[in-house]
């Protein structure tokens, strides 16, 4: 599946992947209930988005970055489920100021959620961090 949905003819989907599990972490956390995404798709979301982000960057012309976070919160703070300060807190190569903008696809959290992963999430944000660069 994962081969498809990253295609062009998969790109819709993919689409609908994404907001499935967006809104299923939202409305747990609504709930008070613990937000469990699956390590295979956040390893999927997490390419995904600083792949996009690189682009996006570059079609800016802002120079290259190095962000290092988990898929967790590659996946959490683009769709912007985090504040300005909780993304400008991950570890960036440079100024994380000039590229906020072009990191949040869907604006910013205008306070913190203070949501945890859980399970597989958390397995992500507690193994290996690095997250790439972009």
């Amino acid at each position: 599946i994962e081969g498809f949905l990253s295609t062009p003819d998969g790109a819709s989907a993919s689409a609908a992947v994404m907001d499935i599990h967006t809104h299923e972490a939202d409305l747990r956390h609504a709930l008070g209930q613990p937000v469990a995404i699956p390590s295979d798709f956040l390893e999927w979301a997490g390419g995904a988005m600083r792949e996009s982000f690189a682009g996006q960057c570059a079609e800016a012309g802002l120079a290259a970055v190095e962000l290092s976070a988990s898929d967790f919160e590659w996946f959490r703070g683009r769709l912007g489920r985090r504040t300005p300060a909780e993304v400008s807190a991950y570890a960036w190569s440079a100024d994380p100021g000039p590229y906020l903008d072009t990191f949040f696809i869907f604006g910013r959290a205008t306070a913190s959620l203070g949501e945890l992963p859980f399970g597989d999430a958390l397995g992500d944000a507690v193994g290996d961090a690095s997250g790439g660069s972009v």
